[in-house]
């Protein structure tokens, strides 16, 4: 895990490249070192020191967690998306309608009406 004391410890261009990884993190993980290294134009060596100094065995095992969390990510959205999938799927009824349909009758014929939010 890369934390905010290992991210404290690079210098200028180990920053720059750690910026670079995160901010490219769908290519990143199709490319190899040596191509993340010419994009970055800096030695393959100097990734794999960059990857070390925030915790990781090199490029691979970097590259590896991304990985792993771009997996947890597209988890976790699918989740939501099942969720609200799940929720109209619900309310997409005959007594939903119904219900909703006396709560406008009730506004409609009703004097006043107080939102609380």
């Amino acid at each position: 895990m890369i934390t905010i004391e290992k991210l404290n410890t690079l210098n200028d261009l180990e920053m720059a490249i750690y910026h670079y990884v995160e901010a490219h993190r769908d290519e990143v993980v199709r490319m190899k070192l040596k191509d993340v290294a010419d994009v970055i134009h800096v030695s393959p060596s100097m990734v794999t020191r960059t990857a070390q100094k925030i915790g990781f065995d090199g490029f691979v095992e970097w590259k590896t967690a991304i990985k792993m969390e771009n997996k947890n990510h597209l988890h976790h959205k699918e989740n939501k998306l099942n969720y609200i999938l799940d929720y109209f799927q619900k309310v997409d009824n005959k007594e939903f309608d119904e219900t909703i349909n006396q709560a406008v009758q009730m506004i409609v014929k009703s004097q006043e009406v107080l939102f609380l939010v």
